[in-house]
């Protein structure tokens, strides 16, 4: 059985350096958005500044992944944390106008793009196969750490400090993040190969992914649940409303999502060292399924709360073996541009699925958009069942992660 070691170097660099980035990210939304409200009083502005963010990172993913697959990941990564750190910088500084604002967060979107696949590359140089499915789920639930704090402590930041320090306060999670990453000590550069331009290199991640049948199972499963989790966090807002909860129980509705995500990855990260991941991805596939369906029939707030909790482990478990199965079916030297490209569909679904938010709540009602969640669920599920059956994932086959 895999075990994770802490005192690991590179590993402990990754974890502490990821929990800054989006901790810096989740942070970055809640500020921005905040002082554009208070600058314009318009949430027109609030859309443009989201939108900015969102839409660029769709756009310009594949390209990122290019570039992660071209130079050696902790540069890349560095590149990264300097710029952001150096935009959020000055942003506190000089922004006083809500269209530098909107700048600041269309150069970070940009500034950002490449450094998800970078991340996933190296971690697949860096950690050797037997301690992979360990060190995914210590990521994934760091991650998940950031994700649930960083909001609320923007917030607060943004109201006792004001909104340019509070920017102030993001760009030292950059530079803290920096201040780690310069100190990765493992072999991050991938191996050469001819430069076909940026278009093409970008275009052959696509077609790796299609080649790649784990990874495009698992990228297509993942699509379908996107495909309406986005009108199902939605719908959390008007259930909390349903069950006379007040504005703090969509709160706790995030939250109990998000501990289900950490208590999913803590299990991943052993179930995955003794089973296929595949098979773990399909039950977690299965967990989310049953967990946002159990809601739409939840007859008071405290079963809607395990239903979201038991979504939210289900997340954890079939996201820590879908990088799992990244790192065992794709040759390092394309990890960049294959989870550029996924991730790029991935957020265009996810982007469709909020804007149909509306319209699924007033064709279905809110709980029947919880029913359309677990049949997403089940279709997923079904999905990676049939890919089980058909295809036997043996370990001499796959391809080992390259270590330095």
């Amino acid at each position: 059985m895999s075990r994770l070691t802490l005192p690991d170097p590179d590993l402990r660099r990754l974890m502490t350096s990821a929990v800054l980035v989006v901790a810096g990210t989740e942070a970055t939304a809640i500020v921005l958005a905040l002082s554009v409200l208070h600058m314009t009083h318009s949430t027109y502005w609030v859309s443009a500044v989201l939108a900015a963010s969102l839409g660029l990172a769709m756009l310009l993913g594949p390209f990122g992944g290019v570039v992660a697959d071209r130079y050696d990941r902790r540069r890349v990564l560095v590149g990264v944390t300097v710029a952001e750190t150096t935009i959020f910088a000055m942003a506190a500084l000089a922004a006083t106008r809500p269209w530098e604002l909107l700048a600041a967060a269309a150069l970070a979107a940009v500034a950002a793009v490449p450094y998800g696949p970078a991340q996933a590359a190296a971690v697949q140089a860096l950690i050797s196969e037997e301690r992979l499915p360990g060190a995914n789920a210590a990521l994934f639930g760091s991650n998940q750490v950031a994700v649930l704090v960083a909001p609320a402590a923007a917030g607060l930041a943004y109201a006792v400090v004001g909104g340019r320090l509070a920017l102030g306060l993001i760009a030292l999670s950059y530079a803290g993040a920096t201040a780690v990453i310069v100190h990765l000590h493992g072999e991050t550069r991938p191996e050469p190969e001819p430069r076909r331009g940026f278009v093409r290199e970008a275009s052959a991640g696509f077609g790796e992914l299609l080649r790649a049948r784990m990874v495009l199972v698992t990228t297509i499963a993942v699509a379908v649940m996107i495909a309406v989790d986005g009108a199902v966090v939605v719908a959390m807002i008007p259930l909390a409303g349903m069950f006379n909860v007040g504005g703090s129980g969509f709160g706790i509705e995030m939250s109990a999502c998000g501990l289900g995500m950490l208590g999913g990855s803590f299990i991943a990260g052993r179930v995955t060292a003794r089973r296929e991941p595949l098979q773990v991805f399909g039950i977690g596939s299965a967990a989310f399924g049953l967990g946002i369906g159990l809601v739409a029939f939840a007859p008071s707030f405290p079963v809607v709360l395990f239903g979201l909790a038991l979504s939210g482990a289900g997340n954890g478990l079939f996201g820590t073996a879908e990088m799992l199965i990244y790192q065992r079916h794709l040759p390092n030297n394309v990890m960049g541009r294959v989870r550029a490209a996924a991730v790029s569909v991935l957020n265009g679904t996810y982007a469709l699925s909020i804007v149909c938010a509306g319209t699924l709540i007033h064709a279905f009602g809110v709980r029947g958009v919880f029913a359309l969640g677990g049949a997403a669920g089940a279709a997923a599920t079904a999905i990676v069942v049939v890919a089980v059956l058909m295809t036997s994932v043996r370990a001499p086959e796959a391809l080992p992660a390259q270590t330095g």
